[in-house]
């Protein structure tokens, strides 16, 4: 028997549009698309992630991209608790001590991100929890409660036709401002243990078969980095010391396997030359040396210059 017998095979996917350096690529909802977005902007593409902050619902990320495609301008999503004004849309740390001040923010991002989207090469989707929260006055489902005190939010399930429904109808409006675009969705590896474990399996089966619904009605794609991390890496020393967010070692694993998947052997050998650098830049001779030190930035300098010659969109 061979050690790699002892392990399950990395499942494999194929998508119509590779990576490649100088278009946006846009990941939005839970933390772990954060991680991987600094995976690709470590790699020297061109990543954008969470305009607002982490989003765990899929609802609420549905809305938000709607109300970015569509230029709806919708910011009546916001609260005034504590002499702060908030929106429900983002996560804690968006807030401002003027209304005025919220919302020309919350229009310059929209702004931005519509226009990153028309220009985007992939948009990655990653569904966090089917759980959400309900603002009871004003009936809104929100991103994060804000620290507000429990008694103001009804805790809620979705179900899998509200999901479906909701994103088949935002998709199309995406593709009428970049037909081009790859759509790819995941679903975070990330348990939800405050809701409870048998809470949470509830909530990951119904936002793994919401996605397998929206990928077959919508010729989009599903990326199985949940199932990776869940039953190929299952190990908990592939997690961090919390034994629920995936550890530094298993996101890097997860984003080379992405990138084989995901590029072609150009923009592979790429990638990884463009890593070497980064790595060398982060790193920091041992010897102070005024001369030692000015070599090693030489170095790095010559480097990146070979790599601009071969490909100028490299993001530094």
């Amino acid at each position: 028997m061979n050690a790699s017998d002892l392990f399950l095979k990395f499942p494999g996917f194929d998508v119509e549009r590779k990576l490649q350096f100088g278009k946006p690529i846009l990941f939005m909802g839970s933390c772990f698309s954060d991680e991987i977005a600094a995976k690709a902007k470590f790699s020297g593409l061109n990543a954008y992630s969470n305009p607002l902050g982490t989003i765990y619902h899929p609802l609420v990320i549905q809305r938000y991209l709607s109300d970015i495609v569509s230029k709806n301008g919708q910011f009546e999503r916001i609260e005034y608790f504590n002499n702060r004004y908030f929106s429900f849309d983002g996560a804690y740390q968006f807030q401002f001590d003027q209304k005025r001040e919220l919302v020309d923010e919350l229009k310059l991002i929209q702004d931005s991100w519509t226009e990153l989207i028309k220009t985007a090469s992939h948009l990655f989707i990653t569904f966090g929890s089917a759980w959400g929260y309900r603002h009871l006055e004003s009936n809104i489902l929100v991103a994060n409660c804000l620290k507000m005190p429990g008694n103001f939010f009804q805790k809620e399930l979705v179900s899998i036709n509200e999901i479906v429904e909701s994103w088949l109808n935002v998709i199309p409006l995406i593709r009428t401002i970049n037909p081009e675009i790859e759509i790819c969705f995941t679903i975070s590896p990330v348990r939800h243990i405050r809701d409870g474990l048998i809470e949470n399996n509830r909530s990951k089966a119904i936002l793994i078969e919401s996605v397998q619904q929206i990928v077959q009605a919508t010729n989009t794609n599903y990326i199985p980095t949940y199932e990776i991390m869940i039953d190929v890496l299952r190990d908990y020393r592939f997690f961090k010391e919390d034994l629920i967010h995936p550890s530094e070692a298993s996101i890097q694993i997860i984003w080379d396997w992405l990138v084989n998947n995901m590029a072609d052997e150009t923009i592979f050998n790429l990638i990884n030359s463009v890593v070497k650098v980064r790595k060398a830049e982060a790193h920091r001779p041992l010897n102070n040396n005024p001369q030692t030190i000015a070599l090693h930035r030489e170095k790095i300098k010559i480097e990146k210059e070979k790599l601009y010659s071969l490909n100028p969109n490299i993001n530094w």
